[in-house]
């Protein structure tokens, strides 16, 4: 199961390289699918060192992970993330080494649901963009967090803050099949959120003029195309004359310079709700909404 989580993510970041929270991304998984892979091999030895390294790489996993979040959301400040990993892991490792195991296990627990419920409010706190999909996400995670949660809870009612030597525990093994199922489904479901965001970025590449930044001509037709013509919309359109002269004598550079300055005078000047586009080398169409017909 570890090595298949960690196979999806580095083949998802071969699909888009570009993206940097899939780095982190993928890197969190990693660290999140060798803490798994460490706990299972650890022969029966219970010393800190064994216990506190898997742990803590668990820990800087779902770190990782919140830092993608973050950079998927379009938030710049990584700190938090940082803080947060850092925190968890000095917090939850130290009991091992003072050799009380059972609450060390219970800070570990406790740390990990921390961290999965900020991963779960940031999508929430999105919710306008991601919509569903986001949503569905925030709510596995959330769900993850819970069962780390339960586990802490039900390993503090024992009351055993040595736990030595450590025995496996029916919900610990509840936890490691929500975990494991989980998070295969939260990387799916991201990277649909992913593609859809690049279908929609591509669009709006396709319908708006790279130079100006209005629409272009493709665009104004197909939404009449679509809507067809309306009774009382105002439409203008503005030709720059002795534009050529420009070019002829100042070069296309300040010629290009001319067009995004007009592109920006018009953004200015009609409203969000007006339609733009550039239909000709210096030729610009702005089609205003029936309710602005004196305006025009």
């Amino acid at each position: 199961s570890s090595a298949a989580i960690t196979l999806t993510l580095l083949t998802n970041l071969m699909c888009a390289r570009k993206e940097g929270y899939l780095v982190l991304g993928c890197t969190g998984l990693a660290l999140f699918s060798l803490a798994l892979a460490l706990m299972s091999v650890r022969s029966g030895r219970y010393d800190a060192i064994t216990l506190s390294v898997p742990f803590s790489l668990l820990l800087a996993g779902l770190s990782f992970i919140h830092a993608s979040i973050r950079v998927f959301l379009h938030k710049t400040n990584l700190w938090s993330s940082a803080i947060l990993g850092a925190s968890a892991i000095v917090l939850s490792s130290t009991p091992y080494f003072l050799g009380l195991m059972g609450l060390g296990g219970i800070a570990i627990e406790v740390a990990a649901a921390v961290i999965l419920t900020f991963c779960a409010l940031e999508y929430f706190a999105a919710r306008d963009e991601v919509r569903l999909a986001g949503l569905t996400v925030a709510a596995l995670y959330l769900l993850i967090a819970v069962s780390y949660f339960s586990s802490a809870v039900l390993l503090a009612m024992e009351g055993d803050w040595v736990l030595y030597p450590i025995e496996a525990r029916w919900y610990d093994s509840v936890n490691a099949v929500v975990s494991l199922l989980g998070i295969p489904a939260i990387g799916a479901l991201t990277m649909t959120l992913h593609f859809a965001r690049a279908a929609k970025r591509d669009l709006v590449a396709a319908r708006t003029d790279p130079l100006t930044g209005v629409l272009n001509r493709r665009a104004l037709f197909e939404r009449f195309a679509t809507d067809g013509a309306i009774p009382g919309r105002s439409v203008l359109v503005f030709d720059l004359d002795y534009f050529k002269a420009i070019n002829d004598q100042h070069g296309h550079a300040q010629g290009d310079r001319t067009l995004r300055c007009f592109g920006e005078l018009l953004r200015r000047c009609f409203s969000a709700d007006a339609m733009i586009a550039r239909i000709g080398g210096e030729e610009f169409c702005v089609v205003l909404p029936t309710d602005q017909t004196r305006r025009a």
